[in-house]
């Protein structure tokens, strides 16, 4: 760990993600694969290492990539576009969103909630997908 302050540790991070951001809304790629490449970044360091939002970052952009695979609810034939319009909201959301520890976790708390409301109501054979978080038992 760094002795780094929370926002220069946010500032780091929008650096790094707000080029991928910029891609999603561009139009020129398939957005599904700079989200892929998104979340590789959030994988490598220093962002993983440094950054308490990160893994929620990662869970967040990863539920997104699912809905085209129609995990964990199946939102039917226009399951594509919708994860379209999730990126570019998302992305959109991010780019506006203030550089600081504040901003970062209002931005994950409006993301968790708009997808929350895209999987309500979600079927009980089918819960949410949670990947692991640090201290976890």
């Amino acid at each position: 760990m760094t002795d780094m302050p929370p926002e220069d540790m946010v500032d780091g991070l929008a650096e790094r993600l707000n080029p991928y951001m910029h891609r999603i809304l561009g139009g020129s790629e398939d957005p599904h694969d700079v989200v892929y490449q998104l979340m590789w970044t959030l994988t490598e360091a220093p962002q993983i290492e440094h950054s308490w939002g990160v893994d929620w970052l990662y869970r967040i952009w990863g539920d997104l990539s699912d809905i085209i695979d129609g995990y964990p609810v199946d939102l039917g034939p226009d399951s594509e576009a919708i994860a379209i319009r999730e990126f570019r909201h998302a992305a959109q959301d991010w780019l506006r969103t203030p550089r600081t520890l504040a901003g970062l976790e209002s931005y994950i708390e409006r993301q968790r909630t708009r997808l929350a409301s895209l999987w309500s109501p979600v079927p009980a054979s089918q819960p949410p997908r949670r990947l692991p978080h640090r201290g976890d038992p």
